[in-house]
């Protein structure tokens, strides 16, 4: 339901696997993807914002707080709070110790945010960190590859022409 962009439903069936008393794999899980189905700046946004804020102070989820960050900045992103998403994507990348991929997921969320506000220099690096985490059969390797390749030819003709300036 949720692929299909059909979020009441999901969350319905995510809520009801966490009454379920699952194992505590699949009820982390169903918390994270029911807070990808929320939507804007809801009264129910708030508490499931709320929920993943409580689970990062619980130490059980320390291997997980790269995940739960990541999940509360695209929240961020949908209620149009792009400098709060942008905090949340760094703190994702900062608790990611073993899980490159998400690193990765992390970093190209913060290139496309920058990239989005024509913040060419800081997009570019952020994509040189997306390419060396993420893994080269990633379905949208070649496309962030291409990507990152145009804006650090990009970035070099900026750092020229700010030379240039700032000698002038």
């Amino acid at each position: 339901n949720q692929n299909h962009q059909n979020f009441k439903k999901a969350t319905k069936y995510y809520e009801k696997v966490i009454k379920g008393n699952p194992e505590y794999e699949m009820a982390f899980n169903c918390k994270i993807n029911k807070a990808q189905c929320v939507q804007g700046n809801s009264k129910h946004s708030k508490k499931v914002r709320a929920e993943l804020l409580k689970m990062t102070k619980d130490d059980k989820n320390k291997e997980y707080l790269d995940q739960i960050y990541y999940a509360i900045a695209k929240m961020d992103l949908s209620k149009e709070d792009t400098s709060l998403a942008i905090e949340n994507f760094i703190l994702s990348t900062k608790k990611s110790e073993f899980n490159d991929e998400q690193k990765a997921r992390s970093f190209l969320e913060l290139g496309k945010i920058y990239y989005t506000k024509s913040d060419y220099m800081r997009s570019s690096a952020f994509y040189d960190s997306t390419i060396i985490f993420m893994d080269s059969d990633h379905k949208d390797y070649n496309q962030t590859k291409e990507r990152q390749s145009l804006l650090a030819e990009l970035a070099a003709y900026l750092n020229a022409i700010s030379l240039q300036d700032s000698l002038q």
